[in-house]
């Protein structure tokens, strides 16, 4: 199945020559490359854990369910984040992000699909297996703090395999079919983000709302960085994903392309130029999987919405 990348709805770059991006250029391109200073990754996060456990215990009042969030949160990233280490991905950390969650990142050195999304189902299929577990012992002695823990698990982590960016779901879908017809990511995410500010506002659940609508804010610039991604394939198919590997003109030509794809406000922002480019060498450097592989990957991805199915099964029982 051949891809059919969206038309780019970006101009040309412009040229490289005498162009007003030029004082940006240096320091964007130490950004993108992971250079300079390393970050206190320690610091990071702890300082994070503790706003997010502040936070969290604050709104909610109950120490116990901050401690479970807490716990099955760093479940569900050590996963992530052991599979990344396992495969040679360069910056790797963990930090919490208050009122949302917390987050594994790191930046790989190759494009295989099937690292990608090993890396990427190893952050919810341990926490779904755990909750079964808990479910299933909980049938026996009906253990209310049990059956809890087990619903904080299924919970988060089938969340996570909603199809939709930047979840889980949403970037193996992207993996195994957006990929291939990038438009559907563009109208899925803006379906959900819909979905979920109208949800979100009519139970007054706050923060879903609010990320409903910051989907919505972020879909057109999603748009063009898709185009980007894929006109850039085209352009140059020796790319490398690993940022620090690639000549001074690749990132020139990536730099100017991104930039002109970006709101004039953001485009003298080095921080921001700098993580669109990732993610624009991501989307033209990602390899499309063969169709058994993307069936297996699916399947899965079924596999952990099953497990979720029956440890809500077992949970109302062991009630």
């Amino acid at each position: 199945m051949t891809e059919s990348p969206m038309p780019s709805p970006v101009m040309p770059p412009p040229p490289l020559e005498d162009w007003e991006g030029a004082p940006y250029l240096a320091e964007t391109s130490t950004l993108f490359r992971g250079e300079g200073k390393s970050p206190n990754r320690a610091g990071l996060f702890l300082g994070t854990l503790v706003a997010f456990f502040a936070i969290w215990w604050a709104l909610h009042d109950g120490l116990a369910n901050s401690i479970i969030l807490i716990a099955v949160l760093l479940i569900h990233e050590l996963g992530h984040l052991s599979a990344m280490r396992a495969f040679g991905y360069r910056d790797v950390k963990i930090f919490f992000i208050p009122f949302f969650g917390a987050a594994a990142s790191g930046k790989k050195r190759d494009g295989s699909a099937g690292k990608e999304a090993a890396v990427l189902l190893l952050g919810p299929m341990p926490g779904l297996v755990a909750g079964l577990v808990c479910s299933l012992v909980a049938l026996d002695n009906h253990d209310a703090l049990l059956i809890r823990v087990a619903l904080f698990f299924v919970g988060l982590n089938a969340f996570n395999l909603v199809p939709v960016m930047p979840l889980d779901g949403g970037n193996l879908f992207s993996l195994i079919l957006y990929s291939r017809w990038r438009w559907l990511e563009v109208l899925c995410t803006g379906l959900s983000a819909v979905a979920l500010v109208a949800f979100g506002f009519a139970y007054e659940l706050w923060v879903l709302g609010g990320l409903g609508v910051m989907m919505l804010i972020s879909l057109q610039v999603r748009a063009r960085m898709l185009g980007v991604g894929a006109a850039l394939r085209i352009a140059d198919p020796t790319l490398s994903p690993d940022p620090t590997v690639l000549d001074e003109p690749q990132v020139r030509d990536l730099f100017v392309r991104v930039r002109a794809a970006l709101p004039p406000r953001e485009r003298d922002k080095p921080k921001v130029v700098a993580a669109f480019m990732e993610q624009v060498l991501a989307i033209a450097t990602r390899r499309t999987p063969s169709g058994g592989a993307s069936f297996a990957i699916f399947a899965i991805w079924l596999g952990g919405w099953a497990l979720a199915a029956a440890t809500l099964v077992f949970t109302r029982i062991g009630r």
